[in-house]
């Protein structure tokens, strides 16, 4: 509601002390201004949009109740107030088209073309342009056959009740709805955000991390290394870098070394003697009958 105000103290210039306040054609013109000029705010601070789209429930409550009747007059208000903000931007026609059902119903097509047509003319009004807002309040009381010189006309005795207000209710509910929809939408958006923003940062520092390790890890150091446990600093030995020429134990360890796979890689043949019931080899009959 504070935004909408804010949009009336920008733009509504065109009212002045001298603007007959107690007349049909001001409150018509009064009417066009509330569409007016959040449509002007609009224009400078599109992202309040959805304050003055959940300020609606406040800001049309005491102009249209289920005890308002469902005459032209009351018709044409309900039309002013919210088709004219569904054309500024402000409502959507998935949220509107039940009120527009019952507003043609009542007006009939003819009569809510003509008020869209004055009501989408306001929009190009200037702020301080006081006589191109009267001419279109003119038009508009004029339209809903309304003397724009005299006092509003009185409610229709004969006319239903509650009709315009349930169309309202639907509106405001309906604007309920998507604006929920829209917050958990948004909501999901900053968190993906937040999280894409997490991982990032999380890379950033791994990669970061990968490259201080594989500095410390490959950089040459210029120096022999002494094993720290040699010393009894830390039992783990450090990484094993640059080279060095062997010691003469070295030397001797590794011709042993050698001398030793040698061996096990080259055996000399040994013969096996394994005890049998006969004589191995071919049978030799002629010894065998000697025997």
């Amino acid at each position: 509601v504070f935004t909408h105000e804010a949009a009336h103290a920008a733009h509504s210039r065109w009212i002045t002390p001298s603007t007959p306040h107690d007349t049909a054609q001001f409150a018509a013109a009064a009417l066009l201004e509330e569409a007016r000029a959040e449509h002007a705010h609009l224009r400078r601070r599109p992202s309040d949009r959805r304050f003055l789209r959940t300020a609606i429930h406040t800001l049309i409550l005491a102009d249209i109740t289920r005890d308002t009747p469902t005459d032209t007059w009351q018709a044409g208000w309900a039309a002013g107030l919210i088709l004219a903000r569904r054309d500024a931007g402000i409502l959507a026609s998935d949220e509107t088209q039940h009120l527009e059902n019952v507003v043609t119903t009542v007006l009939g097509t003819k009569i809510l073309h003509t008020l869209h047509d004055i009501w989408t003319a306001v929009r190009t009004t200037a702020d301080d342009d006081t006589n191109g807002m009267l001419r279109h309040a003119t038009a508009w009381c004029e339209a809903l056959t309304a003397d724009p010189h005299e006092r509003e006309p009185a409610p229709d005795p004969t006319a239903k009740h509650g009709q315009l207000g349930d169309a309202v209710d639907q509106v405001i509910n309906r604007i309920a709805i998507n604006e929920a929809e829209e917050a958990r939408l948004r909501d999901h958006a900053q968190t993906t955000r937040t999280a894409q923003r997490q991982a990032k940062a999380a890379n950033t520092e791994h990669t970061k991390q990968a490259a201080t390790t594989a500095r410390d890890v490959f950089a040459a150091v210029g120096h022999p290394i002494t094993p720290s446990h040699a010393r009894g600093d830390h039992p783990d030995p450090p990484p094993v870098t640059g080279s060095r020429p062997p010691t003469p134990a070295e030397k001797a360890a590794a011709s042993r070394l050698a001398r030793a796979l040698r061996a096990a890689a080259y055996r000399e043949r040994t013969t096996t003697h394994a005890a049998s019931t006969t004589p191995p080899g071919r049978l030799d009959m002629r010894q065998a009958l000697a025997l």
